[in-house]
């Protein structure tokens, strides 16, 4: 992987669930509406400085991606949420 690209998919795991629920409130109130499924499925990852995480996220009636930004310390701060997504839809750069 070239520096500042994107790498791989990769199939979610526990870490990858940990930053998607604490940016959880976040995307209800981007997509308006309360969520009674939000399931990572893929994931792919961006080294910069810190880590923004591309995460395909099955919301029940949709599959949205969501770039979540990961610095050093800790911290997660939501920067996207892309909707119109599928199952099959590449993760890409948004």
């Amino acid at each position: 992987m070239k520096p500042g690209s994107i790498g791989n998919e990769h199939p979610a795991d526990e870490e990858v669930k940990q930053v998607i629920d604490a940016v959880k409130g976040e995307v209800e109130q981007k997509l308006g509406k309360t969520l009674q499924k939000y399931e990572a499925l893929k994931y792919a990852t961006q080294v910069v400085a810190g880590t923004n995480y591309f995460v395909k996220v099955d919301t029940g009636d949709d599959v949205v991606h969501l770039r979540i930004y990961v610095h050093f310390s800790g911290s997660k701060q939501l920067h996207g949420v892309k909707t119109g997504e599928t199952a099959t839809s590449p993760i890409q750069h948004f």
